[in-house]
């Protein structure tokens, strides 16, 4: 009984520290969105001292000049280690999160870091953590030297299968297809040859007392008879009941038919000639128009990356995350919506190499002139401008007739009341991007007005 109570008293400490560390971390988010939708200081901006003449006589609220840094570098670092570590990049990842905190530490915390906040409980470091060892195997080769070891394709998928049993009720009620998919990328290694030693991992023979009877081939091969097995215990009961998933099932049982010795494939007799070499030869055993229908199940280390794309994306399922990062729906939907109109000229080609950042002023004000961005930006759609509108980065107001552009002369655009509304006691406006880059503070009076055709 003493023994039950201090198991009970040790689970109970457990969950009471997890309970706390998730409510920690919902603390730290709603105070980091609160944070930036309060304008940076939680005052929200204001006229201040900054003034708020407009066109038609209104106020304009603008915010305090450096107010909301803080906050936009700690969302910017946010969504990049998110989308590190949600692509695997977890050393990168963790290296960004402790020059993160670093800097925090030398800043004194303050009102920097209550904008910037850390990473820690910004990121769900967690979930990522669990999945890194499964994401790695996937991903890593298996060289010759480390074959001989008793290192083989079929362990590669182990890691993400002890993920999918740690996660078996989740994965069964979304029905994921991530542990069909890792057993019949280890039935494809069987019979290839790929499972060890001769091609027989014991691990997949079925045992003295199993009812199943002896593989019916009696001149198959060793790694035919362990592929026989492995389908059995492994794939068949997740076929039941799912034409798909048999339908598979049945292509794939094939292979063991052309690799075998009667088929003249690459089977177990080809060991010496690699996997590629026996993938051409069980490719070379089926007609031509079949060919096609089977590139997808030879494809070598194009299918085990897709294997990882697919438990990346079964990680963001069972957490219930996003399917894609932040950051990648931030670039996808920028781009998309600065990508020319259908009919104008766009060729990523004549773009210049340089990133934005090395670029001249021109790039900067417009990503798609960098190649790299216009590049991504090809397969995008258009952007869809049926009635477009101009609206300063400054107030976030709507510029028209009430409310004109006006231009400085180091050619950054705003509205004329957001500029008025920055000018100082002297009736200057220094200009909010390029800064002391620019020709110095310009009287209101000396602004050009722009009209749009």
């Amino acid at each position: 009984m003493t023994a039950r109570l201090r198991r009970l008293k040790r689970s109970l400490e457990e969950a009471s520290r997890l309970e706390e560390l998730d409510a920690a971390r919902i603390r730290a988010r709603i105070e980091h969105v609160a944070y930036g939708g309060n304008g940076g200081s939680g005052s929200g901006g204001g006229s201040g001292g900054n003034g708020a003449c407009g066109a038609g006589g209104g106020s304009v609220a603008v915010p305090e000049r450096g107010s909301l840094v803080p906050w936009t570098r700690a969302r910017f670092d946010r969504m990049v280690a998110d989308d590190l570590a949600r692509r695997g990049r977890a050393r990168t990842a963790r290296a960004l999160r402790d020059a993160v905190a670093a800097e925090e530490g030398g800043e004194g915390g303050g009102e920097a870091g209550r904008g910037r906040g850390g990473l820690d409980l910004l990121v769900d470091w967690d979930v990522y953590a669990e999945a890194e060892p499964a994401l790695a195997a996937l991903a890593s080769p298996v060289s010759p030297s480390s074959s001989g070891a008793g290192r083989n394709d079929f362990d590669r998928a182990e890691p993400a299968l002890e993920w999918c049993r740690k996660h078996a009720a989740r994965l069964k009620k979304l029905r994921s297809p991530l542990p069909f998919r890792l057993r019949l990328q280890q039935f494809v290694e069987l019979a290839l040859g790929g499972g060890g030693d001769g091609g027989v991992d014991e691990k997949v023979l079925p045992p003295s007392s199993s009812p199943l009877p002896p593989p019916p081939l009696p001149s198959a091969s060793a790694s035919s008879a362990a592929a026989l097995a492995h389908a059995k215990k492994h794939l068949a009961p997740q076929a039941l009941g799912d034409s798909e998933r048999l339908a598979e099932l049945q292509r794939a049982v094939l292979l063991l038919v052309v690799s075998g010795p009667r088929g003249g494939g690459g089977g177990g007799s080809g060991g010496g000639r690699g996997r590629e070499g026996r993938e051409e030869g069980v490719l070379a055993g089926f007609p031509p128009a079949a060919r096609r229908r089977y590139a997808d199940l030879l494809s070598g280390e194009r299918a085990w990356r897709s294997l990882a794309s697919l438990l990346r994306s079964e990680v963001a399922r069972v957490h219930g995350m996003a399917a894609r990062s932040q950051l990648a729906l931030q670039v996808t939907a920028g781009l998309a919506a600065l990508k020319p109109p259908p009919g104008a000229v766009f060729d990523p080609l004549s773009a210049p190499s340089l990133p934005p950042s090395a670029a001249s002023s021109s790039s900067r004000d417009d990503p798609l002139s960098s190649r790299p961005l216009a590049t991504l930006a090809q397969a995008l759609p258009h952007a869809r401008r049926l009635h477009s509108q101009l609206v300063c980065g400054l107030t976030g107001k709507k510029m028209d007739d009430a409310n004109p552009p006006a231009a400085l002369p180091c050619g950054a655009t705003f509205s004329e009341s957001g500029l008025r509304a920055l000018a100082g006691d002297d009736g200057c406006v220094e200009c909010p991007l390029h800064g002391g880059e620019s020709e110095g503070r310009t009287p209101l009076a000396q602004l050009r007005r722009v009209f749009v055709s």
